[in-house]
């Protein structure tokens, strides 16, 4: 690892270990990461004089682990497990629907259906005006055999569009 700067574990609590167990090459997201926060951070002290706060920290590990697990899921849908564990990271920072329908989305491309299920019904929970929500859970419902779940998820969603 000549040449890259090391990570703080306040940071991002990912070890390179832990990095490398998700990665198929090694620990390159892990790297990519690191040099990424640290330039960021250099940058703002050199040119503002100012650190950032804990709040700013936040919000940019909350957006660095989004972005790093959707990469991990589009670039060729192998690396599930790594980005699993990313949108788990940032919604501990920070709740979000978007971070978690992708989470919901992984969870399905694993086949862990429940999981997939569970993390829908928080989504239909935190917007109950969102018809995309229910019609995601019936889908999953439908691949569970959960025909019960599917037809009450397909009634809200028809009820939410007032139809």
């Amino acid at each position: 690892m000549r040449g890259y700067l090391s990570i703080s574990p306040n940071i991002h609590n990912f070890g390179t270990q832990e990095a490398s167990r998700f990665s198929p090459t090694g620990n390159k997201y892990y790297i990519h990461l690191t040099k990424n926060l640290t330039k960021m951070g250099f940058l703002k002290k050199l040119f503002t004089g100012k650190d950032d706060t804990e709040e700013e920290k936040q919000e940019k590990n909350f957006d660095i682990l989004k972005y790093d697990g959707i990469k991990a899921i589009s670039s060729c849908g192998c690396n599930i497990d790594y980005a699993i564990a990313c949108f788990n990271r940032a919604l501990d920072i920070k709740d979000d629907t978007e971070t978690r329908t992708y989470l919901a989305k992984a969870h399905m491309a694993k086949g862990d259906l429940q999981e997939a299920a569970e993390q829908y019904r928080i989504l239909m929970d935190a917007e109950p005006n969102e018809p995309l929500h229910p019609i995601r859970l019936a889908q999953v419902a439908y691949q569970m055999e959960d025909y019960d779940t599917m037809g009450e998820a397909c009634k809200q969603a028809l009820e939410i569009n007032g139809t």
